[in-house]
């Protein structure tokens, strides 16, 4: 560049300078700000009928997966998977479910508990060893907490007062003359 050049060039920015830190906006179009809130408004409500349908939704895996298009022209399969916020690889896979020895377990839980509600996971897992199954307590655990089964005993904190109860100072008291 010759040097008249940068002098031009210096001047054209100085006078450009105070239009370009001006804290006036340039104008939009008259119709542009009425398309503007009508696109606001129809973002807005997406966003609440996308959060009523997840909160509608089945969470169950099988239901979830029927939404889900892997063959659509249009749609990748990433995008459904994000909304319903099921993982890619959860798509595909196929749970193996429970094998026939825990079914067989399980109907003996079952039968047991129907008898001896009052037994707990040890007394249950002693039971099982006892009829000839090799199980172990966090097997017994998990069965009866998958069947929704809990043994029946006196919980913690059952007896006592409301924190709002008033509690009345004893006037009986043992008093010494002494």
């Amino acid at each position: 560049m010759h040097p008249p050049q940068v002098v031009q060039g210096k001047t054209q920015a100085l006078e450009a300078l105070p239009d370009a830190f001006s804290r006036r906006r340039v104008r939009e179009a008259p119709g542009e700000e009425a398309l503007k809130a009508q696109l606001y408004q129809q973002i807005g409500q997406l966003k609440v009928e996308l959060d009523w349908l997840k909160k509608k939704l089945d969470s169950r895996l099988e239901v979830t997966r029927q939404f889900v298009e892997p063959g659509h022209p249009f749609i990748s399969v990433r995008r459904p998977c994000q909304v319903l916020g099921l993982s890619r690889a959860g798509l595909y896979d196929q749970p193996a479910g429970e094998s026939p020895e825990n079914l067989t377990v399980m109907r003996l839980l079952d039968a047991q508990y129907t008898r001896t509600p009052l037994y707990g996971v040890l007394r249950m897992t002693a039971w099982l060893k006892q009829q000839g199954y090799g199980v172990n307590a966090k097997r017994v655990r998990r069965l009866l907490r998958l069947m929704g089964l809990e043994a029946i005993y006196p919980k913690p904190h059952v007896s006592r007062a409301a924190a709002e109860h008033r509690v009345y100072p004893y006037l009986l008291k043992f008093q010494h003359n002494g």
